[in-house]
């Protein structure tokens, strides 16, 4: 029997996917009682997992921008769609746990997005949005898959979520990619149209880390409040003096 936070670290998602970590899927016994078939691993190297799985299949998360982020979410999806179609039981698992920033929970993120699963809530339209998918995989996406996802929507839906009600987040994205604001003040994702507080890292100045998310009209506050405070730091040019006419000699 499986140990109670090896359990937790396997979640099925929908029927026939899972999202698990290495530590999870190294529970073999777990696995074959879950009826995997397939495995998909979303790890930097490619594991060794053992013959657990008749099919097995590994992509390491494109970074380079967010549309590579986007378009190597949706070849995950498809490939889990594929497989889940042919009578499959996929696992997809990174290297940390989905609960703690793992990128199988954004994966996951992405399945609820584009194949229309899952109802919006007290709507009729189908797929899920943003909000309810990161609650539900309790996912933390770093590394710039926060604003792939948020374009991801964008394109599903025609508009993003409000993650305002998430409060802090521990979370990554891409900032200076469409971004307008007053760095590390607030940042807001034009083409996404996310708001978000965010604090540059020193690592790579590409992405920050998200401190908190806000909606339209504070972050307009925060940007004007931050504008108001540079011009009054900004020295204010001096009049240039006027040249002196030059007065020509007399005959």
């Amino acid at each position: 029997m499986a140990e109670p936070a090896l359990a937790e670290q396997l979640l099925e998602l929908q029927d026939g996917l899972l999202l698990g970590c290495v530590t999870s899927v190294s529970d073999h016994a777990a696995l074959t009682a879950a009826g995997v078939t397939h495995a998909l691993a979303v790890t930097p190297q490619p594991p060794e997992l053992g013959a657990v799985c008749a099919v097995q299949e590994h992509a390491a998360p494109d970074t380079t921008s967010t549309e590579a982020s986007a378009a190597w979410l949706e070849r995950c999806v498809n490939w889990c769609t594929a497989a889940r179609r042919s009578g499959g039981r996929v696992v997809v698992y990174g290297t940390r746990g989905v609960r703690r920033g793992g990128v199988a929970a954004d994966v996951g993120v992405a399945h609820l997005l584009l194949e229309d699963l899952a109802p919006c809530s007290g709507t009729g339209e189908r797929g899920a949005r943003l909000l309810e998918a990161l609650r539900r995989c309790g996912a933390q996406p770093k590394r710039g898959h926060l604003a792939a996802l948020l374009l991801l929507e964008l394109r599903r839906h025609g508009r993003t979520s409000d993650l305002s009600p998430l409060g802090s987040a521990s979370a990554f994205a891409r900032w200076d990619e469409r971004g307008e604001g007053e760095r590390g003040a607030c940042v807001r994702m034009v083409a996404r149209g996310q708001p978000m507080l965010v604090r540059a890292l020193h690592a790579d100045p590409k992405v920050a880390l998200v401190e908190h998310f806000v909606r339209s009209d504070e972050a307009a506050a925060i940007i004007g409040r931050a504008r108001r405070r540079a011009a009054l730091r900004s020295p204010r040019p001096r009049p240039r003096p006027r040249p002196r006419p030059r007065h020509s000699p007399q005959p």
